[in-house]
């Protein structure tokens, strides 16, 4: 079961979210001029043990909700600190195709994490169920990095 939500980015922004129900969170980041609709084909895989959050980031999906300013990764990065504490996540999945790997870079970056390279990693998702060219998942979290299941 998928729930529609939104959050407000700090400076007011409207940001839309859907959120399936159960298990572990995973946060899906699509790519340039596309929507959280992108994520769609894998959530059936997915869902069964995962909470997925996939959002319109700033400036795409749902323009009336995120018109408030210009849709740079810098911006879309804080728009992602704003989802991971409105939503109180902490230890988290977060995958990232095109525009959605830039921000989790920047992401990374911003948050000036102490020991990042001990909390994210880098997985190649060519030969896994995630088969999309491109896509690129990190583990973040306060423990050791461990592979998608």
């Amino acid at each position: 079961m998928i729930t529609t939500s939104h959050f407000f980015a700090n400076g007011g922004a409207r940001i839309h979210v859907e959120i399936s129900v159960q298990g572990s969170p995973i946060v899906m980041l699509h790519g340039w001029t596309s929507s959280h609709q992108e994520w769609r084909p894998f959530l059936g895989a997915l869902t069964p043990k995962h909470r997925v959050y996939h959002w319109d980031a700033r400036g795409h999906g749902c323009p009336t909700h995120n018109n408030h300013s210009k849709p740079t990764v810098e911006r879309i990065a804080r728009d992602l600190a704003n989802l991971l504490e409105h939503y109180q996540l902490e230890k988290v999945t977060a995958v990232g195709h095109s525009m959605g790997v830039l921000t989790l870079w920047q992401y990374i970056r911003d948050s000036a994490l102490d020991d990042w390279k001990s909390s994210a990693s880098l997985i190649n998702c060519q030969n896994s169920s995630l088969t999309k060219p491109g896509i690129t998942v990190f583990t973040v979290s306060s423990t050791k990095p461990r592979p998608m299941k």
